[in-house]
């Protein structure tokens, strides 16, 4: 059976290192009489109170033998790309491979740390459910539909670059733990690679504090609208049509300071959290969130600091493409 390596797969590296995604912070301030201004509770989002994102990706290399069988273990692995704890076997649902056939692996670790990763640089995709193991022969990974394609037939250096990826779900590119890539390079005799909690690693630069915040009076049915928002967290236009749902979270007693130190773990400190589906629209009231047991959003009030989130799950990297925060009275 022949391929083409060029026919491109839509989304299929939809990297989630950020459960959340796009972040709105929400913080408590002064009581409104000591300024005499008149507050709303409607929340008009616009780039000057956009927040500042750069992210960047380290992913190591393994060389193996061409067209030899490989075997991927990763029964070792205790912590994810993002530095959070996991469980080898309970914790991976997915084994997949990705070819890039005409980009160097600096190409794709820039492109995916830019988030500019195009569909047209995917030239084959192949998985296997996991089912609890901590190890796969690059034999067993079929393609989306189920068909062998031989892919240990393809593994040679004329393909530029192989990714091997390690996923939570068994959705091909959601909620990624880890991924490495291997070079297939002629003269090698390794068919073997032990995936480790270095194989790769994300660094974030979060700025929560130069931007200009918005005040908004407490309640539960306050009206968000973010369509005149142009711009991302990387100052690049922004596809406002790609935002899917809006998540909001709150937290005690952690200030947006203790948030830019600890960006990657905004979901495991929550001390709640609300959604709901958007479709690409640009307006919502917070009283049509829910939590993940049905639960109506209960209202901002200015005992905790709050996340409201815009997520893209289709984005490759779906950090936050904007995210401000919000002075509640």
């Amino acid at each position: 059976m022949s391929i083409d390596l060029r026919a491109p797969l839509v989304s299929i590296l939809w990297l989630s290192f950020f459960p959340w995604s796009a972040l709105l912070l929400i913080s408590c301030g002064d009581d409104p009489k000591d300024t005499g201004l008149a507050y709303s509770q409607d929340i008009i989002l616009s780039d000057q109170n956009n927040y500042n994102f750069e992210g960047s990706l380290t992913i190591a290399s393994a060389d193996v033998a061409e067209q030899q069988d490989v075997l991927f273990d990763w029964s070792g692995l205790t912590i994810d790309l993002m530095g959070h704890d996991m469980d080898p076997s309970a914790d991976v649902g997915l084994a997949s491979v990705v070819v890039f056939p005409y980009d160097t692996q600096e190409q794709i670790t820039e492109d995916l740390s830019n988030d500019e990763l195009m569909q047209s640089s995917i030239g084959l995709y192949v998985g296997v459910e996991t089912e609890g193991r901590t190890s796969v022969y690059l034999s067993e990974l079929l393609t989306l539909f189920g068909y062998d394609i031989g892919i240990v037939d393809y593994l040679t250096d004329a393909y530029q670059t192989w990714m091997f990826l390690l996923n939570s779900g068994t959705t091909p590119g959601i909620d990624s733990r880890m991924l490495m890539f291997f070079d297939p390079e002629p003269g090698s005799d390794n068919n073997a690679i032990t995936v480790q909690n270095s194989s790769a690693q994300l660094e974030v630069d979060v700025d929560l504090t130069s931007l200009q915040p918005l005040t908004v009076l407490a309640g539960s049915d306050n009206y968000v609208d973010w369509s005149g928002v142009t711009t991302d967290a990387r100052g690049r236009e922004i596809n406002l049509s790609t935002t899917d749902q809006i998540m909001v979270s709150r937290y005690l007693s952690l200030t947006a300071q203790d948030l830019e130190s600890q960006f990657l773990d905004v979901e495991i400190l929550a001390d709640g959290m609300w959604s709901a589906s958007i479709g690409g629209a640009t307006s919502i009231t917070l009283a049509d969130l829910t939590d993940d047991g049905g639960s109506p959003f209960p209202g901002l009030d200015a005992d905790y600091l709050w996340l409201l989130a815009l997520q893209c799950s289709s984005c490759l990297n779906p950090a936050p493409p904007y995210l401000t925060v919000l002075d509640v009275k």
